[in-house]
């Protein structure tokens, strides 16, 4: 790389630590949420979700910075977006 030139991804936010959300350590998450900068949720648990889960999704977003995960998003696939996914 051209040490003259800035990388690519220095314009981006350093986001700190994160962690993938389980709903099996949320209370640990909670007593040590100090040493946690964000959390990574999967996308899937809340499409058309209930409305726990999405008082659980403020919950989080209330604490922390939230970074989503689309795992069925597939970007790159031959078949190309599912739009009715993108819409959700």
């Amino acid at each position: 790389m051209d040490e003259s030139r800035p990388h690519p991804t220095s314009s981006l936010p350093a986001l700190g630590v994160g962690l993938g959300f389980r709903p099996s350590f949320r209370s640990d998450l909670f007593r040590h949420q100090e040493q946690v900068d964000f959390l990574e949720i999967i996308i899937e648990h809340y499409l058309e979700a209930s409305p726990e889960k999405m008082r659980e999704l403020d919950l989080l977003s209330s604490h922390f910075t939230i970074v989503p995960h689309g795992l069925n998003l597939s970007l790159g696939s031959a078949e190309g977006l599912d739009l009715s996914y993108v819409e959700k």
